[in-house]
Formats: C-alpha cells, sequence, structure tokens
C-alpha cells in the first residue's frame, strides 16, 4: 500500500516539473550577405543583425516527494559447514644435537635407616659412661644437650667428678650399717663407733633457766615466757583485736568467729536476710562478737537461728546511712550469739 501511494506521487510530481519546462527562444534571421566587388583588395560583407532573444521560460515548481519506510532487516545466513581437516605434513629433518644441559637438582633423601643397638652404660643424671670391654669401663662424660658431638668438653669437670664419686661412695652405706662417714684427708670412709660423744658445756638461752650445765642437768622454760596453757597474769600488754572489713554487698554474710573478733561491714546496699547462712567457728563460753554495719539507706536486718536478743533486743534495720553497732558475747547455755548492746 506504502509503495502504491509513493508512485503515484512521485509521477505527479514529473508530470508537473514537464509542464513548467522553460521553452527556448526562437532563433533570429540570418542576415543578407554581403555585396562582393572584384577589387584589388577583399572587403569583407557586413555583419548581419543579431535575433532577438526569446522570452525566458517559467522555472518548474519543484515537488519532492516523501521518504519511503525503511525496509525490514533481513534474517542472518546459515553458518556455512566446517571444511575438512588438511592431511599432516611430512616430518621434517632431523636437527643438530643440542649442548649439554645443566646438571639436575639433588634427590630427596633416602629414609633414616634403624638406630643401632644402644652399647652397655650407665647413667647418673646427664652423666653417662660406656663399657669398653666386659668389667672395664670408659671415663664419665656429660651427655651433650645441644648437639654438641662429645669431645673433651663433654667429659666431667672436677666438681662433677667429685659429685660422681660421692655418689659411688653412698652405695657403699648398705655394707657399712651402723658406722659413720669421716674423712682420712682424701677421701670420705666409712668408720666404726656408735656416735656417742661428751658435751662438756650447755649455757641456757632468754626465757630458758637451769644453765649452764657442764656434766648433766635441766632446761626448762622460765617463768616470765608466757605458755599456751599455763595460768598466768599479763600485765602492760595490749590484745589487738581480729577485724575483717566487708564491702561485699551480700544478703547473708560470711562471718567466722574463729578468725575475728570484729565484723565491719560498710556500703551494705541489699537487705541482709540471714546473718545465720554463713556463719562458722566453734565458739567458746564467753567469747565476745561485735558487728558494725553501714548501709547506703536504711537497710532490713534478718538474724536467723543462731542469734537471740537479751534486755537489748536485735535490731531489725540500720537508721538511714549511719552507722550501727551490735555487741554480742556466746551463750553455751543456748548455743546462740546474744546481744548486749546496741548502738
Amino acid at each position: 500500500m506504502r509503495d502504491d501511494v509513493a508512485r503515484a506521487l512521485a509521477t505527479k510530481a514529473l508530470e508537473v516539473a514537464q509542464k513548467a519546462k522553460s521553452q527556448q527562444g526562437l532563433k533570429g534571421e540570418k542576415g543578407d550577405p554581403g555585396e562582393i566587388k572584384v577589387l584589388n583588395v577583399a572587403v569583407p560583407g557586413e555583419q548581419g543583425i543579431q535575433g532577438i532573444q526569446g522570452i525566458q521560460g517559467i522555472p518548474g515548481e519543484s515537488i519532492v516527494g516523501p521518504k519511503g519506510d525503511k525496509g525490514d532487516k533481513g534474517d542472518k545466513g546459515d553458518k556455512g559447514d566446517k571444511g575438512d581437516q588438511g592431511t599432516i605434513g611430512k616430518d621434517g629433518a632431523k636437527g643438530e644435537r643440542g649442548e649439554r644441559g645443566f646438571q639436575g637438582l639433588k634427590g630427596l633423601d633416602g629414609p633414616k635407616g634403624d638406630i643401632g643397638p644402644m652399647p652397655k652404660h650407665e647413667k647418673k643424671g646427664l652423666m653417662i659412661r660406656f663399657e669398653k670391654e666386659p668389667g672395664t669401663w670408659g671415663e664419665w662424660i656429660i651427655m651433650p644437650t645441644g648437639g654438641g658431638g662429645g669431645g673433651r668438653d663433654d667429659k666431667l669437670t672436677d666438681r662433677q667428678a667429685e659429685l660422681v664419686a660421692l655418689a659411688e661412695f653412698y652405695k657403699t652405706r648398705g655394707a657399712n650399717a651402723n658406722k659413720f662417714v669421716k674423712t682420712d684427708g682424701t677421701n670420705l670412709v666409712w668408720a666404726d663407733g656408735d656416735g656417742v660423744g661428751t658435751v662438756t658445756s650447755i649455757t641456757a638461752g632468754t626465757g630458758l633457766s637451769g644453765g649452764t650445765i657442764t656434766s648433766s642437768g635441766t632446761i626448762a622454760i622460765d617463768s616470765t615466757v608466757t605458755t599456751n596453757s599455763g595460768t598466768q597474769t599479763l600485765t602492760n600488754k595490749w590484745i589487738q583485736p581480729r577485724v575483717f572489713a566487708s564491702t561485699a554487698n551480700s544478703a547473708t554474710p560470711a562471718i567466722n568467729t574463729d578468725l575475728y573478733d570484729m565484723v565491719v561491714i560498710t556500703a551494705q546496699s541489699v537487705a541482709i536476710t540471714s546473718f545465720t547462712t554463713n556463719l562458722t567457728g566453734t565458739p567458746v563460753n564467753g567469747q565476745k562478737l561485735w558487728l558494725s554495719i553501714t548501709g547506703t539507706t536504711a537497710i532490713a536486718l534478718t538474724w536467723g537461728a543462731s542469734f537471740e536478743s537479751s534486755l537489748a533486743t536485735l535490731p531489725t534495720t540500720t537508721v538511714a546511712t549511719n552507722r550501727l553497732d551490735i555487741g554480742l558475747v556466746w551463750n553455751v547455755a543456748t548455743t546462740k550469739w546474744r546481744c548486749v548492746a546496741v548502738a
């Protein structure tokens, strides 16, 4: 359809162009020939009058037809078949022999062989000696620890030789029962004897009585010395209390009455739910225990079965951030810590 319209428009445009084509003007008339006279000199004839130029034709109107639509792209053609492989050419002539190459790398070492049997030997710590022949031993040497390989540097020093000799001497103790060791100035030797001697003088030192003894006697502890179970009166002595300071902030404080006379609890922010749970120790009749509690606010106090009130009542809370002191004494009759003071 589009092609038919395009052809019709092109034909119409050609007709209009042909009608408008300019016409060529008429050719003018040829002039009369000039008069010819026979003279000795030739005289040219006059030039004829030039004809009138024709009227110029009207220029034709140029009409350009519309451009046609681009045609669709054609399909891609199929790929041609692969050609057959050519035949293999003949082998070329053998080349000349090349130069000798470099030597190849050394191959890996073969597996390590088994270790041979250990010769007969004796060891003492880092020292060792080997049997040269049956019943004959070589010198003691120190076994190398850094791969030294032996040699004179591995032989015993004088000090080490002395230690070896002492060890050898010690081996003979079984055959020398009830003997003692003495020296003859060069070597250690076993000597007979019962080890009994005579004391010529014993002087009693500070805190002891009964000296000086030159034959026989008794040394005793002086009466001015305090003993563990003796009945004695101490004068001008200060007994320093054993104090345990705790900031554990525990609801069940750990208190060992065998180790401490006073427990100071500070920065307590949680209520104490039981003083009995983690209470340990084996108190004696009349033993004293002092508790001091300081809270970050008013803290509730629960004592548990190991505590009892007297005329002084066990407190049930601290007051604000004030320090609370409780004096306790062990009541052997009730096996409880008895509150005797609150401040």
